[in-house]
């Protein structure tokens, strides 16, 4: 500040005898940081005092919610999140922060900063084959097989529910999981905890190879995947 003083000074004294330049503060901010993406209220935001991830996270208005067949869902996606400064992406862990209460990562925000939230829109199960409604759904966090069927109102008469397929990974390169829902719900077997994109298939007939498989599950996951999540902000 005294360089500013000193610079405005000189310049006045072509036309004033012995100027005095006073600087009065108009706002007091050690700097600002970003915050973008599926956050409630994304923009840039002055650090004025300590701020850490989780104080960035409530200023912003926390995380940003949606509907999807009458369930509340997250849009963040935490796993794929991220901090950079000075063009460095931080080690910060957002599911261990958020999901787990991990301190470590609840950093302190520096000026410049840049927090992103990224969209967890793709993050759906389909769930197609000889059920009663066949849909794209909504991923929740510990998702199970039982609990998606039941999302579709059950199975149909002459499903074959000993040989339901769990296709993990994507058509490209699948892996595929045989699960008797039948155990499943007579407490046989434990529920078979699903992921998102997952492609759950009852089928009706026996299935002999991946081609019956693909044959069956292409042209409803072609249809399906033009289906997506609305948010609050839209609704």
């Amino acid at each position: 500040m005294p360089e500013a003083i000193n610079a405005i000074e000189a310049q006045y004294k072509k036309y004033i005898r012995n100027p005095r330049a006073i600087f009065t503060p108009y706002e007091l901010s050690s700097g600002k940081f970003t915050v973008l993406g599926k956050v409630n209220q994304p923009g840039l935001y002055p650090i004025e005092k300590d701020i850490r991830v989780l104080d960035a996270v409530a200023l912003s208005g926390g995380f940003s919610v949606g509907h999807f067949r009458n369930s509340t869902v997250e849009l963040a996606d935490l796993e794929h999140s991220y901090v950079v400064r000075e063009k460095r992406v931080l080690p910060v862990n957002f599911v261990k922060l958020i999901k787990g209460g991990d301190t470590a990562h609840n950093i302190p925000i520096a000026p410049g900063d840049y927090i992103y939230i990224p969209s967890s829109r793709n993050q759906e199960v389909y769930v197609i084959g000889v059920v009663q409604t066949p849909d794209a759904y909504g991923y929740l966090e510990n998702m199970t097989l039982s609990q998606v069927i039941t999302y579709a109102q059950g199975t149909l008469k002459g499903a074959r529910e000993t040989e339901v397929r769990v296709i993990r990974g994507g058509l490209s390169n699948p892996v595929v999981h045989c699960v008797n829902f039948k155990k499943i719900k007579t407490g046989e077997l434990l529920d078979f905890r699903l992921m998102p994109g997952d492609i759950v298939f009852v089928p009706q007939t026996r299935l002999a190879s991946w081609n019956d498989i693909i044959e069956q599950v292409l042209p409803t996951v072609r249809v399906l995947d033009l289906l997506g999540l609305t948010d609050d902000s839209s609704s």
